[in-house]
């Protein structure tokens, strides 16, 4: 606003003009109500259904079927009972020419309907002339605004005053926590790409990844791990190392395998003496415990020394410890 205004000419100098923007992931965190509060709002409802004259009375029936149907508040106006399937269960949110209607982007869409969606419509039909809108004025023309009304319910309910869009926000949450694909929630939904659906709903649902990436335990982690290192179990002796080892090494490859528990100073000096019996003399005369492995510039890769398993050893036992 400060910026528009140095713009503009209203102020010289903008107060905020070094004032970064807040950094932003992308992510929204839309309003939604848990079980008990949606419990609470039908409650206070059914109790007091004609609170003030002019308000909308029947929000028993609409707060339960919009939470489990996911339908925005013009879908809920215009529709008919000629919109439900009471056979197959299923709602379907048609484009209405006549009543100069559409859903969001002239998108049809079906929506399954389970048992608390059929107790709504069907207590809806037991008040409605069949041939009419499930929702309308007491003349039969549709409601304009109901918001004032929606917020007196969540006064007398004692709970944070949002839009009724939260309802429909309400059904893409819950089944987010329950663990329902976004692909599935985009098509209940009826939005056009599943980005919208993860940019409302995915911060929603984190236990999924922690069980996706525990699909890979078990026995595809033990087949992954390579054949030339031991399977974690302890193994007393250098022999039966070898044949748990399962790979070709040499003579000298037993001699230089380090118990557990054994002393780092011997370590070294078993190291230190295995280069020197493979190289013949000692290279610069005393050499500190862990030196690191120079290798030399080859072609082809380096064949191990046997060494080498030493110090993969002792990096073993120094995690362990």
């Amino acid at each position: 606003m400060f910026h528009q205004a140095e713009k503009w000419g209203y102020v010289e100098i903008s107060p905020a003009r070094h004032v970064q923007p807040l950094s932003d992931d992308g992510t929204v965190r839309p309003d939604y109500f848990s079980e008990d509060q949606i419990e609470k709002l039908i409650c206070k409802a059914e109790k007091e259904p004609r609170f003030h004259p002019n308000h909308f009375t029947d929000w028993a029936e609409f707060i339960q079927l919009d939470v489990n149907t996911g339908l925005r508040r013009q879908e809920m106006f215009f529709l008919e009972f000629r919109d439900i399937d009471w056979e197959s269960r299923v709602l379907h949110v048609r484009n209405k020419k006549p009543l100069a209607f559409a859903p969001k982007g002239h998108k049809e869409r079906r929506v399954p309907l389970n048992d608390k969606a059929i107790a709504a419509l069907d207590s809806m039909l037991h008040k409605r002339h069949p041939g009419t809108d499930f929702f309308h004025q007491p003349d039969g023309t549709p409601w304009k605004s109901i918001l004032q009304s929606f917020h007196s319910l969540l006064s007398r309910s004692g709970l944070k005053l949002v839009g009724i869009h939260a309802l429909r926000h309400t059904f893409g949450a819950h089944l987010a926590q329950r663990g329902v694909p976004m692909a599935f929630i985009r098509d209940l939904l009826g939005h056009h790409s599943v980005t919208l659906t993860e940019k409302y709903y995915a911060h929603l649902a984190p236990n999924n990844m922690r069980t996706a990436v525990r699909q890979l335990e078990g026995k595809l982690v033990e087949r992954s791990l390579p054949n030339s290192l031991p399977n974690g179990t302890k193994i007393e002796n250098s022999d039966a190392l070898i044949r748990s080892l399962d790979t070709r090494l040499t003579a000298s490859s037993a001699r230089c395998y380090v118990p557990e528990g054994a002393p780092l100073a011997k370590v070294a000096e078993l190291a230190d003496a295995l280069d020197l019996g493979s190289s013949g003399s000692r290279r610069g005369g005393s050499s500190p415990p862990f030196r690191i492995l120079q290798r030399k510039k080859r072609r082809g890769p380096e064949p191990r020394r046997a060494s080498d398993y030493v110090h993969m050893q002792v990096v073993e036992s120094v995690q362990a410890v």
